[in-house]
């Protein structure tokens, strides 16, 4: 099976989620996979560049968090969209739970694992490439909720992903951020907070890590 432009290593994990059961497609090791792209690439490309590096390939806890999450609470209405997904547990449990969601990523090899992922689970792939920085006009102020996990893992993530939500979701929408902690969490408030928008925070735990739940609504 095949599912990237560079043949990683595949393995099947069971994730249960609330009442869910999911069979997930993933790569089976991370540095492993960083490895193989090392040696299939240019000398001049970055490996950790964000359309290139693997990590999408992984189930990281704060996606498994998130994903609990919205499995325990009531289904989610609207239009939805998940954004930086990876493997998107997040949005297997919402169209297991017969939400309208939208999964999208900027890496080119996602859209082959959230395409083998919903088949192996029965479930709907409404899929959409987008680089969240510059969002095309017509998706703009155009969702009822956005969400996204671990995904401010860079300084000027703080910013821009504030921006991106913004501007994703409508004024009357709901935005669900899933964060481990990382140093610029605090930085991503402070910029939503100049963007009118408050937070409820609560907190999951995936194994022994405890991982923020951000809820944002508009002041």
């Amino acid at each position: 099976m095949t599912l990237s432009s560079i043949l990683y290593p595949i393995v099947t994990k069971i994730e249960k989620i609330g009442p869910y059961s999911f069979e997930v497609a993933c790569v089976r090791d991370l540095d492993e996979a960083i490895d193989i792209l090392c040696r299939n690439i240019e000398k001049d490309q970055d490996v950790f560049s964000e359309d290139l590096c693997p990590y999408y390939g992984c189930i990281w806890p704060s996606g498994r968090a998130l994903a609990q999450v919205l499995a325990h609470a009531p289904r989610q209405e609207g239009k939805i969209l998940e954004i930086g997904a990876g493997l998107a547990l997040p949005s297997l449990v919402l169209g297991k739970m017969g939400a309208n969601i939208t999964t999208s990523d900027f890496h080119p090899d996602v859209a082959l694992f959230f395409e083998e992922n919903t088949r192996r689970n029965g479930l709907k792939s409404h899929y959409l490439r987008l680089n969240w920085m510059d969002p095309p006009v017509h998706l703009r102020h155009s969702y009822d909720i956005v969400l996204g996990s671990d995904i401010l893992y860079e300084g000027r993530h703080a910013r821009d992903v504030a921006i991106a939500l913004d501007s994703l979701v409508k004024s009357t929408g709901v935005i669900w951020i899933a964060d481990p902690g990382r140093t610029y969490l605090q930085a991503f408030l402070d910029e939503m907070k100049q963007l009118k928008w408050t937070e409820e925070l609560t907190s999951a735990r995936d194994n022994d890590q405890e991982i923020f739940i951000l809820k944002f609504s508009r002041i």
